[in-house]
């Protein structure tokens, strides 16, 4: 029974993971310092639980500041956005962010917590129709503190009582794990299923656990021909099990999740199953802490402006791991050709090997690194065949980046990392940059500031007829005259990211003197252009 009190602890504190990017508007919280103002937004019913932070700065730039977060030396991103999360246990425990000037004198210090935070929103004028999802989330969090034991004295919870907050039944949610097992033996693997778990990694991940029934080559040969959530099985050794896992928002906690061999066999988990036996399982305060966690999963979920259905494109990629070396990039020499984009916006640079750069150039990815995250530009490759002993997911990193993600000059670092937004699309829309070598046979032409990386590039004809562009090593689609003729000035092009939403941008004003294409040629971002989705519907 210890054991197993062990393995739900784990699940419960999922609770103290779960979350929602609730930023569709600016939330209360601001705090100005003279040259320098902060505001935070809360971050909930997705995988975390945690405060979003934006700094700005109304002299200078933020990098005639420095900048710590709970006293650790921090570096904000481009737009000076920075975050925290937390255990649901821990929403009372303090966050403080310090700004100072180049002198060592403070010009702001904010402390908050996210038990404030909710509070500051149930208080404040505008945001009632979030009210009831912060004082669930707060439910939630003084629930997870009085079963685990932390900060007691301080429940998030004070003040609320049940009637306020958001209620929804645990589902009776029963897998049939002989029925399963069945399976996995019609199907000669050699494999017993033994249990699923949710466990909290700074992001809520659901997991499967498998024993062994013969040699365990030959069981991990069964787990490599699966799939988890669409994505190809990665099977962790845990003593003498092997676990797979993925992350899940609190806003899908009763959504099948489907493990699936190559062939025939499917089957459907759900959370809500470990949930509802967790539940069940006689200890009545673990009982209440679950009920909470689906009730603050079905409160993100109804929230205003239905910002609980919310899916960020990138969060349906998979963390991919691999090394973070670092090496001698100086914004001139990369084969993606984004070096200006990269130094104008004040962005990081990393390099990827072979099919990792031809899938993500132009990318934005944020790799991890133990407690460390930073955000980086995809601006160059990194061949496998040039460099002995790299393999597919490994990312090298110029020199500032990779000192902000280890604290180190060099070194040879075991890290995560996957795609996210590009962050100075996000209110703008797609650019073109006209490419050194344009000349009178061909346009050589690059689409700039996609939220996501593009995938297929098309442009119209005279006719109205699409014709697909392959994508040349350096990032470029050619565009020849004998497919299109020079005086259209006005083109229209076709974009599709690497998720598949198709965009179309009509009338692109190419009208450049023919003498001016032998250079490099940045195009202005339109007044009303097109942008890729954010969100999957």
């Amino acid at each position: 029974m210890k054991r197993l009190k062990q393995r739900i602890s784990k699940t419960a504190a999922a609770a103290a993971s779960a979350a929602l990017m609730l930023t569709a508007a600016p939330m209360p919280g601001a705090s100005a310092a003279g040259s320098v103002r902060l505001q935070m937004n809360l971050i909930g019913g997705g995988s975390v639980i945690g405060i979003g932070y934006q700094l700005e700065a109304a002299v200078g730039t933020l990098k005639d500041y420095d900048v710590t977060l709970d006293s650790v030396s921090i570096e904000p991103a481009a737009d000076g956005t920075f975050s925290t999360y937390d255990y649901a246990m821990n929403m009372t425990q303090p966050h403080t962010v310090k700004v100072t000037d180049k002198s060592g004198a403070t010009v702001l210090e904010k402390e908050t917590t996210v038990c404030s935070y909710l509070n500051s929103l149930i208080s404040t004028p505008g945001y009632e129709e979030y009210v009831p999802l912060a004082k669930t989330m707060l439910w939630y969090g003084g629930m997870a503190q009085t079963y685990f034991g932390v900060d007691t004295e301080h429940l998030a919870s004070s003040g609320i009582s049940g009637s306020e907050i958001v209620t929804a039944d645990l589902p009776e949610d029963v897998f049939n794990k002989n029925q399963f097992n069945q399976k996995l033996q019609n199907n000669g693997f050699a494999l017993r299923y033994v249990g699923m778990n949710l466990s909290l990694q700074s992001e809520i991940k659901f997991s499967l656990f498998f024993e062994p029934t013969q040699e365990a080559s030959y069981a991990e040969q069964c787990l490599s021909l699966c799939t988890f959530a669409g994505k190809p099985v990665k099977a962790v050794k845990v003593g003498k099990y092997y676990r797979v896992s993925t992350t899940v928002n609190a806003t899908a906690l009763d959504t099948s999740v489907k493990f699936s061999d190559d062939i025939s066999m499917t089957e459907a988990f759900r959370p809500t199953q470990y949930l509802y036996a967790a539940s069940k399982s006689g200890d009545a305060n673990l009982g209440v802490v679950c009920d909470a966690l689906y009730c603050y999963g079905y409160a993100a979920k109804n929230a205003g402006h239905g910002t609980g259905d919310v899916l960020y494109k990138w969060e349906t990629l998979p963390e991919i791991s691999g090394r973070a070396t670092t090496y001698n990039y100086q914004y001139q020499n990369g084969n993606a050709h984004l070096d200006d984009y990269a130094k104008a916006h004040d962005l990081y640079a990393a390099a990827l090997t072979d099919d990792d750069y031809a899938a993500y150039k132009g990318a934005m990815i944020e790799i991890n690194c133990g407690s460390r995250k930073i955000k980086a530009l995809v601006v160059d490759s990194m061949p496998l065949a040039d460099n002995p002993g790299r393999d597919k997911g490994d990312v090298d990193l110029d020199p500032a980046g990779f000192n902000a993600l280890t604290g180190d000059t060099t070194g040879d670092y075991n890290i995560t990392w996957r795609v996210v937004e590009l962050e100075p699309a996000r209110k703008s829309y797609i650019s073109y940059h006209l490419e050194h070598g344009t000349n009178q046979w061909y346009i050589k032409i690059q689409p700039r500031n996609t939220l996501y990386p593009v995938a297929k590039f098309e442009f119209a004809d005279e006719n109205d007829v699409f014709h697909e562009v392959a994508c040349t090593s350096d990032n470029c689609y050619e565009i020849h005259y004998t497919e299109t003729p020079y005086n259209q000035h006005h083109m229209t092009f076709r974009m599709t990211d690497i998720f598949g939403e198709t965009v179309t941008d009509s009338d692109v004003d190419l009208d450049i003197p023919l003498e001016e294409l032998s250079a490099n040629v940045n195009l202005p971002v339109p007044e009303n252009g097109v942008q890729f989705s954010r969100t999957i519907d």
